[in-house]
């Protein structure tokens, strides 16, 4: 997955989780403010929204909460029933986003509120790196490909042990990638084939 789609499912995975907090609040509003029931939801339903709680767990806490609640006849079973239904949805998401997401940045275990930053500035942040590790890498590639052009346009021809040599720390398979692109591309051409091949300047 690209990095800015990443990013752009981790907003919406935010979005979805405003969501569910708020209705949850709407559900317990008609409940007395000394209620447990009412304290409980909206404490484990704010736990959503924080970046080093395991939401797997306080969704789990959550549904089953909200199952009391229903048993209790404090809330109906029909609003309990979608809420659970979009509380697993959720954790199912954000488990698999979150898999992926950490390729791009490492969430720290702990967090202060007055110097740590938000989640999603932390991806931005990591996806702003991630392009340019991407662009350092295709300036690379580039400059690889023209010493490889440069080389074989000297010579004449060439074999792939030979330009691997002015390359010590670049795999051979790397190297026979380069090739493959320089010919596709038309700027040199190739007689044999695998480890035997040729590359002949035009």
């Amino acid at each position: 997955m690209h990095p800015s789609n990443l990013y752009n499912k981790i907003n919406s995975i935010s979005d979805k989780g405003q969501k569910i907090v708020a209705a949850l609040y709407l559900v317990t509003n008609h409940l007395s403010d000394t209620e447990p029931m009412k304290v409980a939801l909206r404490s484990q339903a704010l736990e959503l929204h924080n970046p080093t709680s395991d939401r797997s767990i306080v969704v789990a806490l959550l549904s089953n909460t909200l199952k009391s609640a229903s048993m209790a006849k404090i809330i109906t079973e029909h609003n309990v029933a979608i809420l659970v239904r979009e509380l697993t949805t959720f954790a199912e998401t954000v488990s698999d986003t979150l898999s992926l997401a950490s390729f791009f940045v490492q969430t720290p275990a702990t967090m202060s509120r007055t110097n740590a930053m938000s989640y999603k500035q932390q991806m931005a942040v990591s996806i702003e790196r991630q392009g340019t590790v991407n662009s350092n890498k295709n300036q690379d590639k580039n400059k690889r490909q023209e010493q490889i052009l440069s080389f074989i346009n000297g010579r004449k021809s060439a074999v792939i042990k030979d330009i691997s040599s002015l390359f010590p720390d670049v795999s051979e398979k790397t190297i026979q990638r380069e090739l493959g692109t320089l010919v596709e591309a038309g700027k040199i051409t190739k007689r044999g084939s695998k480890r035997w091949s040729i590359y002949m300047a035009i």
